[in-house]
């Protein structure tokens, strides 16, 4: 894949060969997509791996979905990257595992959150 081009985590047919290009997943691995709702400055994806731990995958975006046009620098990912790396070591265990960045594409990953679990928001 060109260093460059140009991608939306969102469409299966083009983040599956994204993943297995940059050898972050095997050839022969069919994870399940699961483009999950409510981002409003991201593109964020589930992705399920059969007997290995699955992981949300986030894309900053320049222009915010909403109806006015809103504009975010997407490179503010690489501080949420960073963040999830300085907490790990400060709050072991508390948040995410950082999994990969791509920092040209404003690409994050993560560890998915172990289910099931029980949505922060349904408490407040």
């Amino acid at each position: 894949m060109p260093p460059r081009a140009a991608i939306n985590i969102e469409d299966p047919a083009q983040l599956l060969p994204y993943l297995r290009g940059r050898r972050l997943i095997e050839d022969d691995e069919e994870p399940a997509f699961q483009a999950l709702a409510g981002g409003v400055s991201n593109r964020a994806v589930l992705v399920k791996r059969k007997g290995r731990e699955s992981w949300v995958i986030k894309q900053a975006l320049n222009k915010l979905r909403v109806q006015v046009d809103w504009f975010s620098a997407p490179e503010r990912i690489q501080r949420e990257a960073a963040g999830l790396r300085s907490l790990a070591s400060i709050i072991p265990g508390q948040v995410p595992e950082f999994v990969f960045e791509d920092i040209e594409r404003n690409i994050l990953a993560m560890t998915a959150v172990p289910q099931p679990h029980a949505n922060w928001k349904t408490f407040v």
